[in-house]
Parts: structure tokens; C-alpha cells; sequence
């Protein structure tokens, strides 16, 4: 067939390959530059032990694979056809953020955080989790509250025994579009789309809800990067928060605010892992593992306060648990020989717009 032709859509494979090694090359200055900005940036009471970015090393390996298999049919049809040029876009935005963040100018990388988030990440399927009794979903009450807490702040400059936020007068004129962002990737069923085709174009949404495996191939070069991303990506969104508007963990104790704002997202994050286990039947394993790495790798580094250490430490068990299940509905699905689901059944339940 002339349209599985190696050669057809190649503009946008070269590109492909180009802002590849562009974002590639930014996560190997980040290490290997003159500060190591993985250790030498700033520390807060929810940085992770430095190995924890290490998972970046593996998705560039699988991203390395999903280039290569953008040349073969199967690939093509996902990776140039479907994903088309939002692959480019999250490269180039996730380079910034990443050049941005080792300069720690951490209030303009949370920024692009949030807009590398949300070219990865999918709308939400709030109907399909009530339907499915998923308990999970009252988490995002506390959402609503932590942000409307977030909201009410008169933002200026505050000592760790009131709030461990501080944002410089200048943004203030843009609070509350960043309060929209957040609710979008923390709460997206709140925010009405003004179209239905608004909310097919998120990659992970793409590759989950469109594109099911169909072979090896299909799992490892294009179904298990973007949920790693997925997840990671999730983790950087809380952290760079922590960087941009919480106190200096070297310079400053952890006070109570602090300690209900980390306890909180350590819970976000444990909840979300939950959620990739019961997206579908099978779940997101790999999601699932990001989230749970880097809340062993926060238990690990946050010794100075033992109630954040303690915590860190169950939420991640409980992220284990999630794992398991996740593990346990692969072993049902081979078992069963393969469980066949409807678009509905299909439909990751994680947003983003």
C-alpha cells in the first residue's frame, strides 16, 4: 500500500527525530552540566532523592524506539497519523521547561509544566468512574478546597509559620488563569469543553482511547512511554509547585502549612496512582510505577521531618497496592485470553482539559 511507504509523511518524521534529540539533549545537559542541576537545585519538603530522575533516562530510551517505529506501518499510523504534531509541541515545551527549571527560574517552569501536562495528559471520563462506584473520585473535593484555599491567599511574601506560598506581585494579574490550569489537570470534569473535539487531542488520550495494543511493538515503543511520561509528568506538576511557591527546605523548618501542603500532595499522588489501577481492567501499570518510584524516592530524601518521611513512605505502599492490582488484571486479562472492551470501557478516566 503506497500510504505504508517508509517515505510517506516524512516531513513530520524528521521533525519527529529532530525535537527529539532536542529535548534529549536537554535532560543530558541538566545531568551532565557544569551544576548538575538535579542536585544542586532547590530543596523543599517534597524533593525526591536524585535517582528519581533517572526515569527520565528510560523514557528517552522508549521514546528513542517510538521514533524508530514511526518508519513502519503500525507506528506510523499512530505516531505520525494520530499523534501527528503534538509529539513536536511536547517536545519543545518539555525542553523549555526543563532548560527553565535547572536556571531555577521555578515560577515560569511551573508555567510549562503545566502546559507540558497538559499536551500529555487526557480529558476526564467523570461519568465512567461513577458508573464504575470508583470511591477515588471524591479526592477531587479536596481539590476543589486545597485550590480554593490556594485562591483565597493574598499572595505577597509569608515566613513558613503562615504559608509556604509566595508568588511576587507581578503575578498577581495572572492567579487566576493559573487557577483554571490547575483545575483543568486536577479536575477537568468542572471545566465544560466548548467542543467535543476539544477533548480528542491529548496524546495519552490518543494512544489509550484509539489505540489499543496490538503487538509488542505497540506496548513497548508507544503505549508504555507515554505512560510513564503520563505519570512522571504528573509528579513534575507538584513538584515544580513545591519549587515555585513553597519554603526552602535548607533555610527553613517545616512548619504546619507545610506539612498539610506536602500530605496533601503526596495524597494527589497516591490517588492518582489508584486511578490509573482502575482506568480500565487491566489499568496503566506503568503509570502506576511512576507515581510510585518517586514517592519511595521522596520518603528516602525527606529525613528532617519525620511526619512528611512517614507519610511519603505509606502513600507509596499504598501506590504498591495499586501496582498489584494493576498486575492482577494483567494475569485475569491472559488468563481470560485478552479482555474485549467498548470505547466507553476503553476511555482513560485521568484529564486534563
Amino acid at each position: 500500500m503506497a500510504n505504508d511507504d517508509w517515505k510517506d509523511g516524512i516531513f513530520l518524521k524528521i521533525i519527529n527525530v529532530i525535537v527529539y534529540f532536542l529535548f534529549l539533549g536537554s535532560n543530558i545537559y541538566t545531568i551532565a552540566g557544569p551544576e548538575g542541576a538535579y542536585r544542586s537545585g532547590k530543596e523543599t519538603y517534597f524533593t525526591p532523592a536524585p535517582y528519581a530522575f533517572g526515569i527520565w533516562s528510560l523514557i528517552h530510551l522508549l521514546l528513542l524506539g517510538a521514533i524508530i517505529y514511526q518508519f513502519f506501518p503500525q507506528g506510523k499510523r499512530v505516531i505520525v497519523d494520530a499523534i501527528a504534531w503534538r509529539f513536536p509541541l511536547l517536545a519543545v515545551l518539555n525542553a523549555i521547561y526543563v532548560n527553565v527549571w535547572s536556571r531555577q527560574h521555578y515560577v515560569v517552569a511551573f508555567i510549562f509544566a503545566l502546559l507540558v501536562s497538559s499536551t500529555v495528559t487526557v480529558r476526564s471520563a467523570f461519568p465512567f468512574c461513577i458508573r464504575r462506584g470508583l470511591t477515588h473520585v471524591r479526592f477531587f473535593g479536596s481539590v476543589r478546597f486545597l485550590f480554593a484555599v490556594f485562591h483565597s491567599v493574598r499572595f505577597g511574601s509569608y515566613t513558613d509559620d503562615a504559608m509556604p506560598i509566595r508568588l511576587s506581585a507581578c503575578l498577581s494579574p495572572i492567579r487566576q488563569h493559573l487557577y483554571t490550569l490547575f483545575l483543568r489537570f486536577l479536575a477537568p470534569h468542572h471545566i465544560k469543553s466548548t467542543s467535543h473535539q476539544s477533548h480528542q487531542q491529548h496524546i495519552y488520550y490518543i494512544v489509550k482511547r484509539h489505540h489499543a495494543s496490538e503487538s509488542l511493538n505497540d506496548e513497548l515503543w508507544i503505549h508504555l512511554p507515554f505512560s510513564l511520561y503520563h505519570g512522571w509528568t504528573t509528579v513534575l506538576v507538584v513538584l515544580t509547585a513545591f519549587e515555585a511557591f513553597g519554603v526552602n527546605a535548607a533555610t527553613h523548618k517545616a512548619g504546619v502549612w507545610t506539612k498539610v501542603f506536602v500530605f496533601l500532595g503526596l495524597f494527589f499522588l497516591e490517588a492518582t496512582s489508584a486511578t490509573y489501577a482502575f482506568s480500565t481492567p487491566e489499568g496503566d501499570l506503568a503509570a502506576s510505577i511512576a507515581i510510585a518510584w518517586s514517592l519511595f524516592a521522596i520518603f528516602e530524601h525527606q529525613t528532617s521531618s519525620a511526619f512528611i518521611h512517614w507519610s511519603a513512605l505509606v502513600f507509596a505502599l499504598l501506590s504498591v497496592f495499586w501496582i498489584g492490582k494493576s498486575l492482577y488484571g494483567h494475569f485475569l486479562a491472559r488468563r481470560g485470553g485478552g479482555v474485549a472492551l467498548g470505547d466507553e470501557e476503553r476511555q482513560p478516566i485521568l484529564g486534563g482539559n
